[in-house]
């Protein structure tokens, strides 16, 4: 299985994007959560085919103002139940 570990840096909290991203996971059938940061990030990890991962980053990228998206695709045996916002 492929995921999806990526930060998203710009206009990313206090805008809707967690829950936008939950939305948008869902409906692409991939797993895993976005959180928030301390920094002022938003961090997601999402498990799926690589098409959907990437229409994901390109869907946020186009409803945001992302500044930048520091990501990476590993692979992994480890899945998680469903797409959940976590703390």
């Amino acid at each position: 299985m492929l995921e999806l570990r990526a930060i998203f840096h710009g206009e990313v909290q206090g805008v809707g994007f967690r829950a936008a991203t939950l939305q948008l996971a869902r409906e692409l059938s991939l797993k895993g959560f976005v959180r928030n940061s301390y920094d002022g990030t938003v961090e997601i990890h999402a498990q799926g085919a690589k098409e959907s991962l990437e229409a994901l980053i390109v869907k946020l990228q186009n409803t945001f103002s992302i500044r930048e998206i520091s990501s990476e695709f590993v692979e992994t045996e480890a899945t998680y139940p469903g797409f959940s916002i976590a703390s």
